[in-house]
Parts: C-alpha cells; structure tokens; sequence
C-alpha cells in the first residue's frame, strides 16, 4: 500500500484529503499542519510520497523543501498549494522538478500522482 504524508496548515483540507485518499487506497502515514512538523515527520515515517502545502506557519513550504532536499534527498514530493503562480513555481524549481497541483484539486488526478511518484 502507497503511505503518505500531508503536510497542510489548513487541518479541514488534511482531515478531507486523508479521508479521501484512504477511500482511494493510500494510506495516510502521518499529517502535518507546519514546515517543522512536515519535516520531523518525514524523518520519522517511511513514507513514499509526501503532500506539501507551500504556505504554512513556524516553517513554510520552501524552508521544508531545503531541510528535505539535503537530509532525504530520495523523498519524493507533491506540491499542493492555493498560490501557484509564476514566482512560487521559480522559487519551488530552485530545489528540483516537482509535481505541483492548484487548489482546489482533482482527487483522482492527485491520486494518479501519487501513484506515478512511487
């Protein structure tokens, strides 16, 4: 079974989104609702994928990027963020190629993603 790790400040959007994906199959390994506890998380569970949402508190999305980028290198990561725009796909493609979705999001698309990344 695909595990994941959702990593959003919002905790409605982490309580549908995991219900959603667990209906889907994927497991939701453990959440996440700032940079800091996204990347504790990610050190802490072996996970396949995690779901990062770029505008957090404590830490955002791009320092959790960096931290991930240079201590598990080999994590595969999902941007899912309400503010794509040009200058946060520049900043986001400074720490590697990442599969971004717009909120609000396909459910199906994301899980085909998910899917794809592992």
């Amino acid at each position: 079974m695909t595990r994941v790790i959702i990593a959003d400040d919002d905790r409605d959007v982490v309580e549908v989104l995991a219900m959603l994906l667990e209906c889907k199959g994927i497991e939701v390994s453990a959440v996440a609702h700032n940079g800091k506890e996204a990347f504790d998380a990610v050190k802490e569970n072996q996970s396949d994928v995690l779901l990062l949402d770029i505008n957090m508190p404590v830490y955002d999305g791009y320092w959790t990027l960096e931290k991930i980028k240079m201590a598990c290198p080999d994590v595969k990561i999902i941007i899912l963020s309400g503010e794509i725009i040009d200058n946060v796909r520049n900043k986001i493609s400074e720490f590697g190629n990442f599969t971004i979705h717009s909120k609000p999001f396909d459910i199906d698309e994301l899980v085909k993603d998910i899917c794809d990344a592992v």
